[in-house]
């Protein structure tokens, strides 16, 4: 199956998907893996050696500030953030 085939059914099958079609505990488990990544982005944006470096090597890079980065109220391209 090509590449883009694939994709077009997944983004169909995504569109066509709603909350209610969703068991309950598939739901709750999303909720509790969306809550547990923004924790880990907050807590581990712009906190400690790495991260400062890391930040400074996204600003130092050119492109289309185009997505935001998580607590630190800045825009990176895509690629980078």
């Amino acid at each position: 199956m090509p590449v883009p085939y694939l994709a077009e059914r997944l983004a169909e099958f995504v569109v066509g998907t709603h909350l209610e079609d969703l068991p309950p505990d598939t739901v709750e488990e999303a909720r509790r893996r969306v809550v547990d990544y923004l924790g880990v982005a907050i807590c581990g944006s712009a906190r400690g050696e790495l991260s400062r470096m890391a930040l400074a090597v996204v600003r130092a890079m050119q492109g289309c500030p185009e997505c935001q980065l998580v607590s630190v109220g800045e825009k990176a391209p895509a690629a980078w953030a």
